[in-house]
């Protein structure tokens, strides 16, 4: 769970355990989710510099009930780990797009929102906003 976009019920089968048990325990406990240092404004925004660079793309996509987030990613790391830059609703993407100078949006960044989408539909719905940035940040920045 820590370098795929799956779900705690996927084990259930291969391993006999509660996969609802075995989520709220990685969420918990095993994650560092509770510590994280980026907890407190993560459905605000999130960005991770370290992962700038001259290819920037920008794009929309929607993770529950019309709340709307602005990604940047990074072009040069094609939808894998390092890929993700920053992450802000909707009404904040001027803040972000302050860093960049060559940025674009087109459909570079829609490698990146596709597996954001299917990684929400794999999990039937988003209950926690931040829990859900917490595993697109450990997955793909």
């Amino acid at each position: 769970m820590e370098t795929r976009p799956i779900t705690a019920r996927s084990f259930e089968d291969d391993y006999h355990i509660d996969g609802d048990e075995y989520g709220r325990a990685y969420k918990d406990h095993l994650s560092g989710y509770r510590e994280w240092s980026e907890l407190g404004h993560a459905d605000e925004w999130l960005i991770f510099p370290e992962n700038i660079s001259p290819h920037v793309s920008i794009d929309e996509t929607c993770l529950s009930t019309g709340e709307v987030y602005t990604i940047a990613s990074n072009m040069d790391a094609h939808g894998r780990k390092g890929c993700l830059i920053a992450a802000a609703m909707y009404d904040r993407e001027d803040e972000i797009l302050n860093y960049f100078v060559n940025r674009s949006t087109n459909a570079s960044a829609e490698s990146l929102n596709a597996k954001i989408k299917h990684f929400r539909a794999q999990l039937r719905g988003i209950i926690d906003r931040k829990f859900f940035l917490f595993r697109l940040m450990k997955i793909y920045a």
